[in-house]
């Protein structure tokens, strides 16, 4: 079994453009995103999936320069690039990450990943039923299952977001709902606006150790919501 994390992000978001690229610290956020994910143990590949658009071109070459695998492909068919990344790099499951997820528990991708390895699951998530902070968010979902339900077709929103169609099919998969007690799921730790990164930037500065050391718990503590 070969687990890579794709990580997808690109400049162009539309409430805050060049988010990928904007420092926090002295630090761009792509950079909070993949050093937290490099310290998963139950993974062999960490890609950063992004377009071949010019504009994302600083944010490639920034994830290239820092060692890590990068996978260019379409904008807006995102599912398309997932399958021609899951191709390249030989996976039989895929842990599909956001972008704007700086505050992403690396401890949170090793236990969904443990999960999926000890069933013979389509996809372990906990979307399914959300009760995690946005922002920590994990999908594993086996290639295999990912690319018999692509073949089936897919909408433009569902070529969008990925995993849009399996959820839509959940019924038809097999699948574990991974989800917190109490439910959390309205807690927002990812980053999409000017003042969830003004947020984020509070949080960075009140850490006195690297912010991958910090559990969700701990970072829902910061913002102060735990």
């Amino acid at each position: 079994m070969r687990i890579g994390i794709i990580v997808q992000a690109r400049m162009s978001s539309s409430r805050l453009p060049g988010k990928m690229m904007k420092k926090a610290d002295g630090k761009p956020l792509i950079w909070y995103v993949m050093s937290s994910l490099e310290k998963c143990s139950q993974v062999d590949e960490l890609i950063l999936s992004t377009s071949t658009l010019e504009s994302d071109a600083p944010l490639a070459e920034y994830a290239a320069q820092s060692g890590y695998p990068v996978y260019r492909g379409s904008l807006e068919n995102v599912s398309g690039r997932f399958l021609e990344t899951i191709d390249k790099f030989s996976l039989t499951a895929f842990v599909r990450i956001c972008g704007d997820s700086p505050l992403i528990d690396y401890r949170l991708v090793d236990e969904a990943v443990e999960i999926f390895k000890s069933g013979d699951y389509d996809i372990v998530s906990n979307v399914i039923k959300r009760s995690y902070p946005k922002g920590q968010s994990v999908e594993v979902v086996s290639a295999n299952a990912y690319k018999k339900m692509t073949e089936c077709g897919m909408d433009e929103h569902e070529q969008e977001h990925v995993t849009v169609k399996l959820y839509r099919n959940i019924d038809s998969l097999k699948s574990y709902s991974m989800e917190s007690n109490p439910n959390y799921g309205e807690i927002q730790l990812s980053v999409d606006t000017a003042k969830d990164f003004l947020s984020f930037e509070k949080m960075v500065h009140m850490m006195n150790k690297p912010h991958f050391e910090y559990g969700w718990q701990e970072k829902m503590a910061l913002l102060g919501k735990g």
